[in-house]
């Protein structure tokens, strides 16, 4: 739970000796960029253990794999699927998502900023894609009931992705102090169903910090020290009549 800190209390710190720690900004927690590996972690912070990327049931199997990893080298490595193997319209029940969890470790919580990646839509020969590719975010916060945030890509042909990035804003209060979530990544190439189409994603990384929970015995300090500062500020008023 967060608890935001009054004039008064800060003040009560300070009078108190406690110093008070600077604002925290964005890092890494977790990051797939699938360089060797089509779904193992290739980052994380300390803070947090994390789940290897994931398929839902609905991704149908090519050659014994659902996700697919370029034969790319280097940095320029990525994975993708078919256009036939996400063929469901995208709800909470379907099938065709890639996805991860991302827990704290004991004593911390996650406080989230966002969720990026790059995404492409490519195809090769005929016939060709006649709609966009949609790449949708949803959490289990909600059980994936909603939209946290979806891009989309019109297809493009040949072997080269024209690489976007995808920015999802993870700000919200109802993303902060929490111990563990899941997030999906759902894909759908609308009424397209081509083998010769490919939806293709890299660099999928979360955002945010963790930090350590405080004690209780901050928390009663807190309002010792604050309770004081105000008996203050109220005996001086009462000497000022």
């Amino acid at each position: 739970m967060n608890h935001p800190m009054t004039s008064t209390v800060k003040i009560a710190l300070a009078a108190c000796g406690i110093a008070l720690a600077p604002a925290l900004h964005a890092e890494t927690l977790v990051q797939y960029d699938f360089t060797s590996s089509r779904s193992a972690v290739t980052a994380f912070d300390p803070g947090v253990s994390a789940t290897s990327l994931s398929a839902g049931s609905g991704i149908q199997t090519i050659s014994g794999q659902q996700i697919q990893l370029s034969s790319s080298t280097g940095a320029a490595k990525h994975i993708y699927l078919q256009g036939h193997q996400v063929n469901e319209a995208i709800s909470d029940t379907s099938g065709d998502w890639i996805g991860f969890t991302v827990s704290s470790t004991a004593g911390n919580i996650l406080n989230l900023s966002g969720l990026t990646f790059d995404y492409a839509f490519t195809y090769s020969g005929s016939p060709a894609p006649t709609e966009p590719a949609v790449f949708e975010v949803r959490s289990s916060l909600d059980d994936y009931a909603e939209t946290v945030g979806f891009v989309s890509q019109n297809p493009v042909s040949g072997t080269t992705p024209a690489w976007a990035p995808a920015s999802i804003g993870l700000t919200a209060a109802n993303y902060q102090g929490l111990n563990s979530i899941s997030f999906r990544v759902y894909l759908n190439d609308g009424a397209n169903e081509l083998t010769t189409s490919y939806l293709r994603i890299d660099n999928l990384t979360l955002s945010g910090v963790s930090t350590a929970i405080p004690e209780p015995s901050t928390y009663a300090l807190l309002t010792g020290a604050g309770g004081l500062m105000v008996a203050g500020v109220r005996r001086r008023k009462r000497r000022a009549r």
